[in-house]
């Protein structure tokens, strides 16, 4: 089983419960078992306990000490914030991490659980590029265009023709729905779910409500 030096803990869980401290070991193979990074340090910057996960994601933890950008402000935060728990993300190389910190004033320990979301991040910058593309796209054509979100209806992009159409701003456009701005709400369910399950284009006069309810 991987260890640190004396200093940091980590102890299996099969040692305690031959020690006969049952609740004890019981407790620690909780965070021993949990697949997420798990690491405890005092007020001073020594890390007292690192579980099995903690070990294998950051094996250069200990050597880096204060300076890992796991452990990195987080007696400063600590002393600023008077023991208030908060949530950060932290990046090492190309990799992300959301860490949630836990100060416990009693036994002056920081205690932190961290999540890697390195996907996450990954799938959230993609989405930002399509957006950044459709919205290139839109602003281009002559004509009004939105783009909707088929369950809730909800406008996701417009142009500047299909707010100017309507009389909104394109931020107030993208916090309203389909069913909002158009009459015929049962003609629009039903094509928008035809839209759904063919995947074929369909092409259907539709009366708007712009700002000043008035048809177009």
């Amino acid at each position: 089983r991987p260890k640190q030096s004396e200093d940091t803990i980590a102890v299996p869980y099969e040692v305690l419960a031959k020690e006969g401290d049952a609740d004890l070991a019981r407790l620690t193979s909780f965070a021993e078992l949990n697949p997420h990074p798990i690491i405890e340090m005092d007020l001073n910057g020594k890390v007292t306990y690192v579980n099995s996960a903690a070990l294998v994601s950051f094996p250069n933890l200990e050597n880096l000490g204060m300076e890992h950008p796991l452990l990195s402000g987080l007696i400063d935060r600590e002393r600023n914030n008077n023991g208030i728990l908060f949530v950060r993300e932290v990046t090492l190389g190309d990799r992300f991490f959301r860490q949630n910190v836990h100060y416990f004033s009693e036994s002056q320990i920081i205690r932190s659980y961290t999540l890697e979301i390195t996907e996450q991040k990954k799938i959230e910058a993609h989405l930002k590029k399509l957006q950044a593309f459709y919205s290139c796209v839109l602003a281009q054509i002559s004509e009004g265009v939105a783009i909707v979100q088929p369950v809730t209806k909800k406008i996701l992009e417009a142009n500047q023709v299909y707010c100017n159409l309507l009389g909104y701003s394109r931020r107030e456009i993208q916090h309203m729905t389909l069913d909002r701005i158009t009459f015929e709400q049962e003609i629009l369910e039903r094509e928008i779910q035809h839209l759904s399950n063919d995947k074929i284009g369909v092409t259907k006069e539709v009366s708007y409500r712009r700002r000043d309810n008035s048809l177009v």
